[in-house]
């Protein structure tokens, strides 16, 4: 492979990994926060730096014509609403910090594997089922002293 394609890859596969981490954090060191300004500010230009990187991105095979692909419309899409909500709640509400964590659907889709672990394809009435058991069993909790 040539060192400018490895170069170019590894230049992409950076910025995409910044992106992925300040949408995914999970911690307040790379949470939007209003206690690091400087740190706020750097993270939103760069998510408005990648939205505009990544609208541009050609992603193709080799004798196609250049498509915006379904992608590229998430990336764009999850992004400016990640900064829309953060923005609202940082300067509105008054938040301290938001884990953009809370905006992904890692919670969804551990609420449907949940719902799909006993018949892999449930019927609407196991479906509705299985969520009820699962919702109650969240508000139960073991007794700590016994019975």
């Amino acid at each position: 492979m040539e060192e400018e394609a490895l170069t170019t890859a590894w230049f992409f596969l950076t910025q995409v990994y910044r992106w992925f981490t300040l949408m995914t954090s999970r911690y307040i060191g790379t949470a939007m926060s209003i206690f690091k300004a400087d740190a706020h500010d750097e993270a939103v230009a760069f998510l408005r730096y990648f939205m505009e990187f990544f609208a541009h991105v050609s992603i193709k095979k080799n004798n196609q014509r250049d498509l915006f692909k379904p992608v590229q419309a998430g990336v764009l899409i999850s992004t400016t609403s990640a900064l829309q909500i953060q923005h609202h709640r940082l300067s509105v509400h008054k938040f301290k910090f938001v884990l953009l964590c809370r905006l992904t659907q890692d919670a969804l889709e551990n609420l449907f594997s949940c719902i799909r672990s006993r018949p892999p394809v449930p019927r609407a009435l196991e479906f509705k089922l299985m969520l009820r058991l699962i919702m109650l069993s969240q508000f139960f909790k073991p007794s700590r002293k016994g019975s």
